[in-house]
């Protein structure tokens, strides 16, 4: 600090201390801020994917069949042909 105050006029040095401490105070009011939202999302995350997987066990799968000729082509009947991009022979 001596010889900062020896090669400094004053009121350079007091701008100095300024910014550094205004400096110091942002740095650690943003690494502060950057923890809470770390550890908030996970925290979310966690409680998302615990409420979403209960809800998602818990249901029953539906599945309601087309009825014949609904689709453009029987893929069933046809798969090699559709797979192979071979038109229908009927």
């Amino acid at each position: 600090m001596q010889l900062i105050e020896q090669t400094m006029p004053q009121e350079n040095l007091d701008q100095l201390i300024n910014k550094a401490l205004n400096f110091y105070i942002n740095q650690n009011l943003s690494e502060n801020l950057k923890e809470e939202l770390r550890i908030g999302a996970i925290e979310r995350a966690e409680g998302d994917l615990k409420n979403n997987f209960h809800s998602q066990v818990n249901k029953t799968l539906h599945i309601t069949p087309a009825s014949k000729g609904s689709g453009y082509q029987e893929i069933s009947i046809n798969h090699d042909s559709v797979i192979a991009d071979i038109p229908n022979q009927k």
